[in-house]
């Protein structure tokens, strides 16, 4: 990110670039300040969040040691704490400057500024994780909760059945974090395989006709290109209100193995009995509206879940190298990308290659690894993001889905 001074004259402008959470001070973030003199008892607001807070008290690192400091100006670097929202990447101005915009986008844009946030990727791959005993399991969470602080490319959130599901970008990311829980803090967590976030999608068009005391409910569900299309017939603006959202959730866990799904177009078609007072949906109808659609929605899933299928996220790579580990590489990266096509090309003294193409993303957890090793730490990928999901093989999907259901994954 690059900070533009110029609009905000002698005002306090600044970026974070690391923050982590100290056991006695809280949130503490080690910062730049571009611009203006920061003090404590500044009030700041965060660009990211558009949250409006005080400093506590400005620190000074002195070798292993925090050093109260009175002042930071233009150029220095100071830790604050007191600012509980504040994260690694996030750009903080004085709170003042908010009084000349209408919104965070006007200031952003109007002030030149910069990028909200520092740009990093999202984790693409996830594992489950447990301490060893009942006892540590909150010790467990707190240790977790710390590292996402330090590191914003590492998250932590609870499943619906209450286990801790970490996310980072690769294999050895999430290794490097479970070694430091084992060798920090003397904890011995399992984790388990790694994983992707998969959806769950239609294979074919599937048909439910549910009836209950408001009425009969005919939802239709086909697959589509997209991600989801939703159609609400023979009912008036007010009931599409209440019945739209309640279709959205019943999306959001698959029946499958949990996952949301998508690429699939719904037409529910609503007959319902005339209502029998002037107020309808009144709150209980609106309840009633609700559990008819969930109902209905569930009752079409059971009866055909044998159309219910995955899909699963496919990445774009980029690996770079010496020419001569060239034919190697290809080869492992041949077997991980199921048939997709890959590109090569050469520097202009043809020494050096760069190697592009797509694979699913469940194949790709330790390519860094097994490219470090094949090339002797010569050849390294440069990138892997993902740009879309896929169909799986039936074969390939019944086994994933029955890995989840042993618990292995």
């Amino acid at each position: 990110a690059v900070v533009s001074t110029q609009s905000t004259g002698d005002a306090v402008c600044g970026v974070v670039f690391k923050s982590s959470l100290d056991p006695n001070r809280g949130v503490v973030c080690q910062s730049r300040v571009y611009s203006g003199t920061l003090t404590p008892r500044s009030k700041l607001l965060n660009l990211r969040c558009n949250t409006v807070e005080q400093v506590s008290n400005l620190l000074r690192v002195d070798a292993d040691k925090l050093v109260v400091q009175g002042e930071c100006g233009p150029g220095g670097i100071t830790v604050i704490s007191g600012c509980k929202h504040l994260r690694t990447g996030d750009v903080f101005v004085a709170a003042s400057l908010t009084k000349r915009v209408k919104d965070l986008n006007e200031l952003v844009q109007s002030n030149n500024t910069l990028k909200l946030t520092l740009s990093h990727g999202n984790p693409l791959f996830f594992c489950n994780v447990e301490a060893p005993d009942a006892l540590s399991n909150d010790k467990l969470e707190k240790v977790l909760t710390a590292m996402t602080f330090e590191d914003p490319t590492l998250t932590l959130k609870r499943s619906e059945t209450g286990e801790l599901v970490l996310g980072g970008t690769g294999q050895l990311h999430l290794s490097v974090v479970r070694d430091r829980i084992r060798d920090e803090h003397g904890l011995e967590c399992k984790a388990y395989k790694f994983r992707v976030n998969y959806l769950e999608t239609v294979s074919d068009e599937m048909e439910y006709l549910y009836s209950c005391d408001l009425g009969e409910l005919r939802l239709t569900i086909s697959p589509s290109q997209s991600g989801k299309e939703i159609t609400v017939r023979g009912v008036s603006d007010r009931v599409r209100e209440v019945v739209e959202p309640a279709i959205v959730s019943s999306l959001t866990i698959g029946p499958l193995i949990g996952f949301q799904l998508t690429h699939c177009q719904i037409v529910a078609s609503f007959s319902l009995h005339p209502p029998t007072h002037s107020k309808f949906p009144s709150k209980e109808d609106k309840k009633q509206l609700t559990t008819m659609v969930k109902s209905g929605i569930k009752s079409l899933f059971s009866e055909h879940m044998s159309l219910i299928t995955l899909c699963e996220p496919f990445a774009e790579v980029a690996i770079e190298g010496p020419q001569q580990h060239c034919s190697a590489i290809i080869a492992d990266f041949s077997l991980r990308s199921s048939g997709c096509e890959h590109r090569v090309s050469f520097s202009e003294g043809g020494d050096w290659f760069t190697l592009t193409g797509e694979a699913p993303l469940s194949k790709l957890s330790d390519l860094g690894s097994s490219v470090r090793q094949i090339s002797r730490g010569s050849a390294a990928v440069l990138r892997v993001e993902m740009v879309r999901y896929g169909s799986m093989e039936p074969g390939d999907a019944r086994q994933v889905v029955q890995m989840f259901k042993d618990g292995v994954i």
